[in-house]
């Protein structure tokens, strides 16, 4: 049982490292120092595509959210849903001047794969997703997508990390990464790169 766990967390550090292709990338502009966030993809049988979403780290691991294409719908429609609220309570807030408020939002379960690198690349493969609303001290209004338990490596109980934190500041800015999710442009993708293969066959 043991060496067909290593057989798989081979095959899948293999996958993370050498098949995905980066399609488009998002920003955040929370994070104003920090470089747009990459989204990359993978096409196998078994999955058919998977999306590779890199996002910033609560601690010093790098993070990539792992979302499956049949997971994809349902990984969007949660934060769809979130952006409604956020949407919502923004309003309320700015109009009766409310600061300092951190409250989570109500969000249909979705569960999703992360890989975080801790020496080696590590895979957490039921990690569910959490919806924040949070105004800061200038009023500024956030809408904050994380992970709600802490990430552990499905090899070693040891190594965890702390996980990811996506932070919007706008529905704009929410819709624009919704929008970088997109199967069609992923399928497009592929579809090219395999007809520019199949004149060299």
């Amino acid at each position: 049982m043991k060496s067909l766990l290593l057989v798989l967390l081979i095959g899948l550090v293999s996958t993370f490292s050498y098949s995905q292709e980066e399609i488009d990338t998002y920003e955040l502009s929370y994070f104003s120092s920090k470089p747009p966030q990459s989204i990359s993809v993978a096409e196998s049988e078994k999955n058919g595509i998977s999306f590779y979403i890199e996002a910033p780290s609560m601690d010093r691991s790098k993070v990539s959210l792992i979302v499956r294409e049949s997971e994809l719908n349902d990984f969007k429609a949660s934060i769809d849903s979130a952006k409604s609220t956020y949407a919502k309570w923004k309003k309320t807030a700015e109009e009766n001047n409310v600061s300092d408020i951190d409250k989570e939002i109500d969000i249909d379960k979705v569960k999703i794969e992360c890989a975080f690198h801790y020496g080696d690349w590590n895979f957490d493969f039921s990690v569910q997703v959490i919806a924040r609303f949070k105004v800061l001290d200038n009023g500024e209004c956030l809408l904050i997508i994380q992970n709600k338990r802490k990430l552990q490596s499905s090899s070693n109980q040891y190594i965890d990390a702390d996980g990811f934190l996506i932070v919007f500041n706008s529905e704009s800015e929410i819709d624009s990464f919704l929008n970088s999710l997109s199967l069609e442009k992923a399928k497009k993708h592929f579809e090219n790169k395999n007809s520019k293969e199949d004149l060299f066959k």
